[in-house]
């Protein structure tokens, strides 16, 4: 857990234009294109041939449409002409608060027709009297901005935000922003073709990349266990759908919003109005408390925990499979982090079933190419008062399956164990609470919380384990007055360990519940094994 995000909440300009930097060139070799995957992922067979036809004749015989697209079609014209880094730059805006940047005008023109074409889709009825759950709202009407649930978390929002229906109607008179985490996706518009994904050459990530993964980065952090996040991109009159994941980005084929009207309806029909929070990227091995219960669990909780807001949920987590115990979360989340490929680590205070002890969840994604952090705690032969101890650990699995949660999978691949560049959700529980170095209540604290982590650490390596990654924020002070000499304080993370050894001998057992044979019978409940011999010098598992 390296606490590398740490910046003020409200972060300048600067801020959010380095970290732009940064994401074009993690994407380089992770975007992939024309993927038909995205389409089916949407659902978008699901809306009927007859109603798709109905709601697309209104955009040749309503006036407010026809305004809309004629609209649209002139600010397009306009931009075609101007050099790209023209439209690409904000415009530094001199004000009684000194220099802004502001969003581009042409942008800014695109907001009111568009939001007249979502309006007309989204609330447009059919047979069933479908209402839409989400409505794409723009960025001069309502603003994004975090909770605090999040430490450092960077300002910016979207062109629009597609938000839940009673979020977004039930603002405040005169208050114009919304919480991320009550966003079901997001879409960025550009005012040209010329300024959409796509690029003649591969390792060049343009900017409508970077602005939409930056947004999706922000998604994923202030929604908890949010596995991918779903962004609209429309340039010029063309438009297509990308999906954020902790592998990369999948992007739809394009298409053009006039030329193929019935595939646009598709779209923001499914987003708005069909796709359930599943399929819009919440994890479907977490759910959340009902708010009876939720208010009574945060009431008993309150002093134990960061506390959240009333209207912060209470999470229900699982390992996934046909069975698994459940873990209630504690007030706020300890920390998140804000990256969008990698680890996309959270840490929370959970109690099992709502009772027990405290323990420490953390939620992260590993890449599949590596043990997980779990199987090397499980390594570690005898114990250290200073070494962070494991209460359990494992990849999650989809819910009633023996499938793994990875990146791939969501995106449609088969099940495969170890595909490179692929990466698994993995959680683990740990007993040891602490507080951060810089939480010390005397120079002596410190002094003793460092050198036990030195002691663990040396306790490590006489075993031929190198931690890799010792930092301040994995250095925790004890939580509670130790009772033992040496555990004033202790290492945690080993997720970058590396194993010197000649083989690593991990077992995995899961269990296997009852199966029908096509005979009509039942199998009797067993367990399955499955044996990992030895990680290589960096720690990676071999087959």
């Amino acid at each position: 857990m390296v606490l590398q995000n740490f910046m003020p909440l409200e972060s300048p300009d600067s801020d959010a234009r380095s970290s732009r930097i940064a994401l074009r060139d993690e994407l380089v070799d992770k975007l992939v294109f024309d993927d038909d995957r995205v389409f089916k992922r949407l659902a978008l067979d699901r809306l009927s041939p007859e109603f798709v036809e109905k709601c697309a004749y209104a955009f040749e015989t309503d006036q407010d449409l026809l305004d809309a697209k004629r609209e649209l079609e002139k600010v397009v014209a306009a931009a075609i002409g101007k050099p790209i880094e023209e439209l690409e730059t904000d415009e530094d805006i001199q004000d009684s608060f000194g220099i802004r940047k502001v969003k581009k005008v042409e942008e800014k023109k695109m907001y009111k027709p568009l939001r007249t074409i979502f309006q007309h889709i989204e609330n447009f009825q059919d047979l069933l009297g479908t209402r839409p759950t989400h409505s794409f709202e723009s960025r001069d009407s309502t603003v994004l901005k975090s909770d605090s649930s999040t430490w450092g978390f960077p300002k910016g929002s979207p062109d629009f935000g597609m938000f839940k229906r009673s979020s977004s109607a039930d603002l405040p008179s005169g208050q114009n922003h919304a919480l991320w985490r009550r966003t079901g996706g997001f879409c960025k518009v550009k005012p040209t073709p010329q300024q959409g994904p796509k690029s003649k050459d591969p390792k060049v990530v343009k900017s409508v990349v970077c602005q939409a993964a930056d947004y999706a980065r922000l998604h994923l952090s202030a929604r908890p266990f949010q596995l991918f996040s779903v962004g609209l991109l429309i340039f010029g009159s063309q438009f297509c759908v990308a999906i954020f994941d902790r592998a990369g980005v999948l992007f739809s084929p394009i298409h053009d919003m006039w030329e193929d009207i019935e595939t646009f309806i598709r779209v923001v029909r499914s987003l708005t109005c069909h796709l359930s929070s599943t399929e819009l990227g919440q994890d479907p091995t977490v759910a959340t408390l009902p708010d009876n219960q939720h208010e009574k669990w945060r009431n008993e909780t309150k002093d134990l925990g960061r506390v959240a807001p009333k209207d912060f949920p209470t999470f229900v987590i699982t390992m996934g499979g046909p069975s698994s115990p459940s873990w209630f979360t504690i007030g706020l989340p300890i920390w998140t982090s804000v990256s969008l490929l990698g680890r996309g680590t959270s840490i929370w205070l959970v109690r099992e079933n709502g009772a027990g002890p405290v323990l420490v969840l953390k939620n992260t994604w590993r890449s599949a190419s590596r043990i997980s952090e779990s199987m090397i705690y499980g390594s570690i032969e005898g114990v250290h008062p200073a070494l962070a101890k494991l209460h359990q650990g494992q990849d999650v699995l989809l819910p009633g399956a023996q499938q793994n949660i990875t990146a791939f999978h969501l995106r449609g691949a088969a099940q495969v164990d170890k595909i490179e560049g692929d990466t698994l959700l993995h959680r683990l529980l740990l007993k040891s609470r602490g507080r951060p170095l810089w939480e010390y209540r005397s120079e002596k604290e410190l002094l003793q919380g460092i050198r036990a982590a030195l002691s663990a650490h040396e306790f490590l390596c006489r075993q031929h384990i190198l931690h890799r990654d010792i930092s301040a924020g994995n250095i925790m002070l004890s939580a509670e007055t130790p009772t033992e000499v040496g555990a004033e304080g202790f290492l945690m993370d080993l997720e970058f360990a590396r194993l010197e050894r000649s083989s690593l001998d991990t077992t995995r057992t899961i269990a296997v519940p009852p199966l029908r044979t096509p005979g009509g019978g039942i199998t009797d409940p067993t367990v399955r094994s499955h044996t990992i011999f030895g990680p290589d010098g960096e720690g990676r598992a071999v087959a």
